[in-house]
């Protein structure tokens, strides 16, 4: 009984030696926008209905004419690695302009909105949006066969002031993006761009932490009595009751100059730019302290 037990044991063990691993996968599709046949961003006519939007809305449209700008920039490049172009001005920087237009169009109007409701536009989402339609604007400046393009137009002595100007631009950002090196020396510039870029998003970074982190609370009304209302509205919990505090006071910019502005204590408002202009030093947080980050940003420029 026993040596059949463990004969059974034996063969499952082989059984399971034998069998092949089988591990499941999962695909991820890219994530595409949703179509926006009516956009309220591209309005043409009148202030464009700020009621309508909505933060998805405004994601959704950014992302959606990044995307159409990055395919034309594609289809363009493969255009041209075809067949070279006699006219750069018909087949490829005109077509650039009309597809990044609704690009730029929506991007300055997100800005604003972010620059003027913080509820609709939240710092988060607004920072992934202006990434997203940096990068894709920029494209245009990093393809080589565009580059190519600009640079055998630039000596045409056909073309006007205007257009001189418009492909010495297309061949200057090219030439800062690496273009006109070898591939050795373009490797190297795009690591140093790679590692300013991470420098420079761990100085902002730390800046914007010791933003969020000061907080001075006024209730004594007689200091905020000459603030006008709207400022008070943005330095209380309840904006609909402005004129009960207490009265919060951040160094986030819109707060900070309007309080200096307004505010009669010198003391004060010596307190709140001492905060201000030592944000991210060795004055303030040691973990947050920025030096370190800028040092290295010179030595990579």
């Amino acid at each position: 009984m026993a040596l059949s037990f463990i004969g059974r044991i034996i063969c499952a063990r082989r059984n399971i030696l034998i069998t092949p691993c089988r591990s499941g996968y999962i695909v991820l599709l890219p994530e595409v926008p949703t179509d926006v046949p009516d956009d309220p961003l591209l309005k043409t006519q009148g202030i464009p209905e700020i009621s309508s939007l909505s933060t998805e809305k405004c994601s959704s449209a950014v992302r959606k004419y990044a995307l159409d700008f990055e395919s034309a920039v594609w289809k363009i490049e493969d255009q041209l690695k075809e067949n070279p172009t006699q006219n750069v001005f018909a087949d490829v920087l005109d077509p650039l302009e009309k597809h990044g237009a609704p690009l730029d169009t929506t991007w300055g109007l997100v800005k604003t909105l972010y620059l003027t409701n913080k509820d609709l536009m939240p710092v988060r989402v607004y920072v992934n949006i202006h990434n997203k339609a940096r990068q894709s604007r920029a494209l245009k400046f990093s393809s080589e066969p565009i580059y190519t393009a600009c640079k055998e137009a630039s000596v045409n002595n056909d073309l006007t002031e205007e257009q001189k100007r418009v492909v010495g631009k297309y061949t200057l950002e090219g030439r800062l993006n690496g273009l006109g090196l070898d591939s050795a020396r373009r490797l190297k510039l795009q690591q140093t761009l790679k590692q300013i870029t991470q420098e420079k998003t761990k100085f902002k970074s730390k800046v914007e932490v010791a933003t969020k982190n000061f907080q001075h609370k006024i209730e004594d009304h007689s200091i905020v009595r000459d603030f006008p209302e709207d400022v008070l509205r943005m330095m209380v919990s309840h904006s609909s009751q402005p004129n009960q505090g207490p009265w919060k006071v951040t160094l986030n910019t819109h707060v900070y100059s309007k309080f200096l502005e307004y505010c009669p204590d010198r003391d004060m408002r010596w307190n709140v730019w001492q905060a201000y202009t030592r944000r991210a030093s060795k004055y303030a947080d040691p973990n947050l302290e920025n030096s370190t980050h800028l040092e290295e940003l010179r030595y990579l420029r």
